[in-house]
């Protein structure tokens, strides 16, 4: 594409963008069930009028804001704008297949589900005993994730005390 080409788009991208944006500030007034009742065809096409132009705050208020990047000379907006891209790609960096496996070799997946199965037994129990047919307040899947959580918790508190017994070991030795 040549650069007439280009620019020819943009003007018409802006163009039709700002008909777009008058038609959208343009407030219609509600139809009159006289008009409606009317058929087209015996419509005088010099009764009909548009509506002004009312540009009120109002009016304003209900545009959906369009984003734009900061100014070159507003710091903390870009500073803002880079951590939101940055955080936006965190979780692109835990989906990392190898990761993934070896994770999924050390959580004891057995004892997660079982747990989690147990507990959702209980908690069908206690639904149906206050009311039967009711749902239980935790799903299944809310369960794992309870057992999991459970787990990670467990291994933390284990790595804990493994390296204060260590630190208090050496202390000793000292």
């Amino acid at each position: 594409m040549s650069p007439d080409q280009v620019q020819d788009g943009e003007q018409w991208a802006h163009d039709l963008s700002s008909r777009f944006n008058e038609l959208w500030r343009t407030p219609r007034p509600p139809p009159s069930s006289s008009q409606s009742a009317e058929p087209s065809a015996s419509r005088n096409p010099a009764d009909t009028h548009t509506p002004p132009s009312y540009r009120t705050a109002q009016n304003l208020r209900n545009l959906p804001l369009v984003p734009r990047p900061p100014g070159p000379l507003d710091r903390i907006s870009i500073k803002f704008r880079s951590l939101l891209l940055v955080l936006s790609e965190t979780p692109i960096s835990y989906e990392n297949p190898g990761l993934l496996d070896e994770a999924l070799s050390v959580i004891p997946l057995d004892k997660i589900y079982r747990e989690a199965e147990e507990e959702t037994q209980v908690f069908k129990a206690q639904a149906e005993s206050v009311r039967p047919g009711s749902k239980p307040e935790w799903g299944y899947q809310d369960c794992v994730i309870r057992a999991l959580l459970r787990q990670v918790k467990h291994q933390n508190y284990l790595a804990a005390q493994t390296r204060a017994s260590a630190g208090a070991l050496q202390d000793h030795i000292r």
